[in-house]
């Protein structure tokens, strides 16, 4: 499996956040997660439980299955 970025904004969108209600529910900073939905920067593992866990989704959400195997 593969971490997609783009998966982070639909979630957002999904649970009706803007991005500065998005990051206080996920104890970032908005800057932050704004890079981390354009995919400049990854999440490290404890993160990306934090916002799934403000997003109400799954961890596995975010990734995707890799045409690759």
């Amino acid at each position: 499996m593969k971490y997609n970025h783009r998966r982070l904004g639909k979630a957002r969108r999904d649970a009706g956040l803007d991005l500065r209600a998005a990051a206080k529910l996920a104890g970032l900073l908005p800057r932050h997660l704004r890079l981390l939905e354009a995919g400049v920067s990854v999440p490290r593992s404890d993160t990306l439980a934090r916002i799934a866990t403000a997003y109400q989704k799954a961890v596995d959400f975010f990734f995707v299955e890799s045409a690759a195997a």
